[in-house]
């Protein structure tokens, strides 16, 4: 990434940072049609809502900015509803339903970073096993 990319990237990201929710759903939404009142009927706000907004001068330059990296707002907008879908995950913990209490303990466990298949290097320096590895029943000599 140049350095002057880099900038843009930044003053996206100090740009978003500053931005309500609705006004991050606007951003995703504007570069994809012609005028700003279309974006804000898509996101269902009235377009003098969006002209009247006193940071309209920083949403444009987002838009010109965010052309560039659209990746900066999408991130700004997933970051805010975390907290929302941590809830309904753990919501979920309690159904009635069997199958959406394992699924959802599942989610919450992979999250936490335990999750139910792990890849384990057997080797040295990741070199493929010439030959799978066969677990055998203990003898009861062995035992």
């Amino acid at each position: 990434m140049s350095q002057e990319s880099s900038s843009q990237v930044n003053r996206l990201q100090e740009l978003v940072n500053g931005f309500t929710t609705d006004q991050l759903r606007y951003l995703a939404v504007r570069p994809f049609v012609r005028y700003d009142k279309e974006a804000a009927k898509i996101i269902g706000l009235a377009a003098e809502t969006v002209s009247r907004w006193e940071n309209k001068a920083d949403i444009d330059e987002a838009i010109r900015l965010m052309v560039m990296d659209g990746i900066v707002v999408a991130a700004e907008i997933l970051r805010r509803y975390v907290p929302q879908a941590a809830t309904e995950l753990v919501e979920e913990l309690v159904d009635d339903e069997v199958g959406m209490r394992h699924r959802a303990a599942k989610e919450v466990l992979d999250r936490g970073g335990l999750p139910a298949k792990q890849q384990m290097d057997l080797t040295s320096g990741g070199e493929k096993l010439a030959a799978p590895i066969i677990y055998l029943p203990a003898t009861e000599s062995e035992e």
